[in-house]
């Protein structure tokens, strides 16, 4: 279920900026406009979220504020946006990295791996990092924008919808007897409440000590299964 996916990376960023104790709209980039992205980016301009920049493989897409269904409806399937039909106003960019360029609070990592490195992090222009895609950030990357007062959600915590639906259903935990938009509204709820609860501890545990903080998560929650 890639739409959980989606919905878990939006939930661990709106906790990520309360954690911060930002307040009001936050400004919102999205590097990937797949699934995912497409996902994130619903869900968080209807919390009243402003998308100010979206990157594809052709660029980056940046304005005070992106229309995200008029966004959406000119994307294909493999997650490159028509530029034909994009508003007035918009700002196009053909650089590989120029989402950091967008002066923003929030950056969404949903495309490919590594995306941030410990070459480009130093132009971070946000408080927030979520990974919506695997190993969007690599280790050098973490530890520089944790230097920096960044705070970064990582893939483990945040994108675990997809695979926590289908763990869910292979072990019958899914109520099937629920009518279909009663069980996937129970699955959103279940991959929400995971995400938020992990990113608040990871994020505890982040402001108590130096260093990555996910290692005493994961071996917390496995000792919760004991």
């Amino acid at each position: 279920m890639i739409d959980a996916t989606g919905h878990g990376v939006g939930v661990a960023a709106v906790t990520a900026l309360e954690a911060r104790g930002h307040q009001g709209p936050a400004r919102v980039v999205i590097q990937g406009f797949g699934a995912v992205g497409r996902a994130v980016a619903r869900f968080l301009e209807a919390r009243g979220h402003v998308v100010v920049g979206v990157a594809d493989v052709e660029g980056t897409i940046s304005a005070d504020r992106l229309p995200v269904a008029a966004l959406v409806a000119a994307t294909d399937e493999f997650g490159r946006i028509e530029r034909s039909g994009l508003p007035q106003g918009v700002t196009l960019s053909a650089g590989a990295d120029a989402w950091l360029d967008v002066d923003a609070d929030l950056l969404v990592l949903a495309a490919q791996k590594h995306a941030l490195t410990a070459e480009n992090t130093h132009r971070l222009r946000c408080g927030v990092v979520v990974e919506g895609a695997n190993l969007a950030s690599s280790g050098a990357a973490k530890e520089k924008a944790a230097g920096a007062g960044v705070t970064l959600v990582p893939g483990v915590i945040a994108n675990i919808g997809g695979a926590a639906s289908a763990a869910l259903a292979v072990t019958r935990v899914v109520p099937f007897g629920l009518a279909a938009d009663a069980r996937k509204a129970w699955v959103f709820d279940w991959v929400g409440d995971r995400v938020r609860q992990n990113t608040v501890d990871l994020l505890e545990i982040a402001a108590g000590r130096a260093g990555d903080p996910l290692p005493e998560l994961l071996a917390a929650r496995r000792a919760d299964r004991r």
